[in-house]
């Protein structure tokens, strides 16, 4: 009975002593106050046409984590359910991240939003955050000029990036006027663009000796345009090549694909 009670004392020891030791970390440092504020602005330079643009711009809609860095999490809910404010242990580092929307490696209308911040609070002090939530991926469209139109009844675009294991394939009839998202690293994300399975008029394939192939690299909220048109070139090397031209000047990039006047149909081999 005696070694019973002693185990039972060791044991209220120890927790007293954790306890104390929180305390006593509290007190040293302090505690301050935090109020989180949150604006979301979803638009590329263009609108978005299948995406609801109200739903993503509505801070109520957002998911809210407050994290301690390497430690416990503080807040993991949605913004409108955050109390106005409340208190945090002074004197650490925290990061509040918010997002709306599925974070997919690729998909059709999958606009995907976040921003984070990384922050440390005094003791005593009230600390008023303001959150910017903009889109976290890249938005892919494709065109296809009236002179493709004249020549071609189908052409399929496919997409590969770091986070894409099978490429991610846009079809120009299956998939018309559909916006693609792909996920992108914050640092820059390279895209690979292919484009094949060209048609005629007829249904034909038209055998362009390979894949079109470019890559480009971007970065999160570029809005990402691919035209696909043929164009009079020299191809010099016996196989298809094109010209790509990009608008470096805003967020939006341009990508010409054009196909080589001797893979016209009617003037491929």
């Amino acid at each position: 009975m005696k070694r019973l009670f002693l185990i039972v004392g060791m044991v209220i020891l120890i927790l007293g002593i954790a306890s104390c030791d929180s305390s006593n970390d509290v007190l040293s440092h302090g505690v301050g106050t935090l109020s989180v504020g949150l604006s979301a602005t979803p638009s590329f330079s263009s609108k978005t046409r299948a995406i609801n643009e109200d739903e993503y711009r509505n801070a109520d809609n957002y998911t809210v984590e407050i994290q301690e860095v390497g430690g416990d999490m503080l807040y993991n809910d949605l913004y409108r359910n955050m109390p106005m404010s409340f208190d945090v242990e002074a004197g650490k580092t925290y990061t509040v991240k918010a997002f709306y929307g599925e974070n997919v490696d690729a998909g059709f209308d999958k606009l995907y939003m976040e921003g984070n911040q990384q922050f440390t609070i005094s003791n005593g002090e009230q600390k008023n955050l303001v959150l910017s939530c903009r889109p976290a991926n890249v938005k892919v469209t494709v065109e296809y000029t009236d002179d493709f139109l004249k020549y071609y009844s189908d052409c399929t675009v496919s997409l590969q990036t770091s986070h894409i294991v099978v490429p991610f394939v846009m079809n120009m009839n299956a998939d018309a006027n559909k916006e693609a998202y792909l996920k992108a690293d914050a640092t820059g994300e390279t895209i690979t663009i292919l484009v094949d399975g060209f048609k005629d008029k007829s249904g034909n394939l038209v055998d362009m000796g390979g894949a079109l192939t470019t890559t480009k690299n971007v970065t999160p909220k570029t809005h990402v345009t691919i035209t696909v048109g043929p164009e009079v070139i020299t191809v010099g090397t016996g196989e298809a090549s094109f010209d790509v031209s990009v608008d470096t000047s805003t967020e939006d990039k341009d990508i010409n694909i054009e196909i080589p006047e001797e893979y016209w149909p009617g003037n491929a081999n």
